[in-house]
């Protein structure tokens, strides 16, 4: 395991006229590991194949095995803690360091990110901001004054960037009327799905880790899979109550595996206790990235009831595995389910709208199988390549000044 405490490592097989070249700064706030960091990760991965990188994240230890993922690929990694004040003054020294910073914002309020900001400015050096969610304070009751002001704050502390980055298009429309940013220097650059590691498996393939994985629970069951955070944005306490619903409804055995862990692991698991559906829920936890796929695979629909999402990477990977998805009405991620043969889309917090879409989809194996291959071929127009390439030409132009 990738040791917390360690200096930064040096990169591996890094080419010798990288020195003078472009050396491109990566920064995660987050305190979790999350779709967000994914894309970090897959941007800096491929970035230190052709400049010098470095990426800076917090000394928690949920980080230890992801940090050594991108030591192990070429990145250096600087684990600095944040507000102290001897931290601050090295991510002072790593930002004069770097011809560009790059921010992925998880969300946009928190002190790590004002920092950040800060400490570019007196640096001088440029910023560029992907902002993975415009929705994030969709359910507050900050009313129209309210709003009005935190779209002030929010563009007073961005508004130095030199370039943002939404994900979906509807951030893109968003984040100038929500964060205040300058519509002019925002862009859309999606997120990408590995195409490689997700795709649909053999039949026989499939069998065997339904047997492997589910056990007991793949007889005559459909299994409903959700890859997520167990947190307040992910709506998963709707998806326990949905699946009540339909326990009491009767009709078509559907189970439901909750892959991935949380705050509210807690909570959720007295929630299910409290219904007495816990052969119905089953909270499978955290799992590592590499046994997501094969956890996709042994599934037979996709759920996530989000009540806020950017452009969800375990929604588009439920989609290249050929899953047909069941998703809320939120910015990006309905992006993803263009109409209903795509997949269904419902209202954030319906239990009973969610428990009507599951209920459907689980009844018919043929509009499981429709669905799942139109999914799986509008996945395709999404690759981490695409979204590199874009990136990088965004990224070098503004360290030349662009």
């Amino acid at each position: 395991m990738y040791n917390a405490t360690a200096q930064p490592a040096a990169p591996a097989s890094a080419a010798p006229d990288r020195a003078a070249g472009l050396r491109v700064l990566f920064i995660c706030h987050s305190r979790a590991l999350g779709g967000s960091e994914l894309y970090l990760e897959q941007m800096a991965t491929r970035m230190a194949r052709e400049a010098q990188v470095r990426v800076v994240c917090r000394p928690d230890p949920v980080f230890d095995v992801w940090a050594g993922r991108l030591a192990a690929a070429g990145a250096e990694i600087v684990r600095v803690p944040l507000p102290d004040r001897a931290g601050f003054a090295r991510l002072r020294r790593e930002i004069r360091w770097a011809s560009v910073v790059h921010l992925t914002l998880a969300n946009r309020v928190g002190t790590y990110q004002v920092l950040v900001t800060l400490a570019c400015r007196l640096e001088r050096r440029p910023l560029v901001c992907t902002h993975q969610l415009a929705r994030e304070t969709e359910d507050l009751p900050l009313g129209a004054v309210g709003r009005r002001f935190r779209a002030l704050a929010l563009g007073t502390v961005y508004g130095a960037a030199r370039r943002h980055i939404a994900v979906s298009a509807d951030g893109l429309e968003l984040l100038p009327r929500r964060a205040g940013l300058d519509a002019r220097r925002t862009l859309q650059i999606s997120n990408g799905v590995d195409l490689d590691r997700f795709a649909k498996p053999a039949p026989e393939a499939r069998e065997a880790l339904r047997r492997r994985l589910l056990g007991d629970a793949a007889d005559g069951a459909v299994i409903c899979c959700t890859v997520a955070r167990l947190s307040a944005q992910k709506g998963l306490d709707v998806l326990v109550d949905a699946a009540d619903v339909l326990r009491r409804r009767g009709g078509p055995a559907v189970r439901f595996l909750i892959v991935g862990d949380g705050e509210l692991r807690e909570q959720l698991t007295a929630h299910i206790a409290r219904l007495d559906i816990g052969d119905v829920v089953r909270l499978i936890g955290a799992r590592p990235p590499d046994e997501v796929p094969d956890w996709l695979a042994s599934a037979d629909v996709f759920v996530l009831p989000s009540h806020y999402e950017g452009m969800s990477l375990a929604v588009m990977e439920a989609m290249a595995t050929g899953l047909p998805v069941i998703v809320t009405r939120v910015s990006g991620t309905a992006e993803l389910v263009p109409d209903a043969e795509h997949g269904r889309v419902v209202d954030p917090g319906d239990a009973e709208g969610l428990a009507d879409a599951v209920a459907a989809v689980a009844a018919d194996p043929a509009l499981r199988e429709r669905m799942g291959e139109r999914a799986a071929e509008h996945s395709r127009a999404f690759s981490w390549d695409a979204c590199f390439t874009k990136t990088n030409a965004l990224l070098r132009g503004v360290a030349a000044g662009d």
